[in-house]
């Protein structure tokens, strides 16, 4: 491949685009919160630049810097592009081997699995991260054609999101992350956008400038930490103790509306008794 389509390029200038170019639509596939939605240049069968959807409002037609780099990932000399075997586990010895001799191995495995065990219940399909098209699940086809296997349920990370959206908001619903322009105070609480979501960025800085205050907590000192207007470097593991202080600080200064609490949550009374029995700010 031409070393020219090993570096991103930029569109022509002026954005009027050249003829001969086949426009294709994509989203990002990286699993960042942005999944960004792109239009790729191609001509003569080779990508030629990416650029970002100017009609996505929450990109305003950009990407992050890896997104413009794609043109180099399918032409990169160290893309896996065959099957590789490992001579010596742990070795780093790597050889070339033909699909049959793959396909051989692996089917071989799955048979000797079988024979010692008497099922394939030892065969263990579990994935995370990354992205979730239709062609990631073919997996799951292939696992069920095989009969009874073991399948591992739950993923590193979203099952406490998603508790915790339910518990607190009743459902599975979000806010516009564009909303964040509007806010008055935002706490940015393990995240950095500043590097995994740096569209939303942009609406926090917009925020800003309307008189916002952003504050991040973090144990690492991250590119947001650095644009925070106050950073607070938790010890590690220690944030339940944060939360639990300021929920006593919020109680202790009557910050709770009540009455509205009481009639929309559970377990409440609960919760302000033991917060007032167990903990204070100066413990926390």
């Amino acid at each position: 491949v031409p070393g020219s389509f090993l570096r991103p390029l930029s569109a022509p200038a002026g954005g009027a685009y050249l003829d001969g170019y086949e426009v294709f639509r994509n989203a990002c596939p990286r699993n960042c919160y942005d999944t960004c939605s792109i239009k790729t240049f191609v001509k003569d069968g080779v990508i030629q630049f990416i650029e970002g959807a100017p009609e996505s409002s929450f990109t305003r037609g950009g990407t992050c810097v890896k997104g413009y780099a794609y043109t180099r990932r399918p032409y990169s000399p160290d893309r896996i592009k065959y099957p590789m075997v490992q001579e010596g586990r742990g070795s780093g010895n790597w050889k070339r081997v033909s699909w049959d001799e793959a396909m051989e191995r692996i089917a071989k495995k799955l048979l000797d699995m079988e024979a010692l065990d008497g099922n394939l219940l030892g065969l263990a399909l579990t994935k995370y991260s990354g992205n979730f098209g239709i062609t990631n699940y073919g997996v799951e086809g292939l696992l069920t054609s095989l009969g009874y296997t073991t399948r591992l349920t739950g993923t590193p990370c979203w099952p406490a999101g998603i508790d915790a959206q339910n518990y607190d908001m009743g459902d599975m619903w979000c806010n516009d992350p564009e909303d964040m322009a509007q806010s008055r105070y935002i706490i940015l609480w393990g995240a950095n956008p500043a590097w995994n979501s740096v569209h939303s960025v942009k609406y926090i800085y917009e925020a800003r400038e309307r008189g916002a205050k952003v504050v991040c907590i973090d144990p690492v000192l991250t590119q947001t930490a650095v644009k925070a207007d106050e950073y607070w470097q938790v010890k590690a593991s220690t944030d339940g103790a944060l939360a639990l202080g300021m929920a006593r600080h919020i109680l202790d200064k009557g910050l709770v509306d009540e009455q509205w609490v009481r009639a929309n949550s559970v377990g409440f009374e609960e919760f302000a008794a033991y917060l007032r029995e167990s903990v204070s700010v100066e413990w926390a």
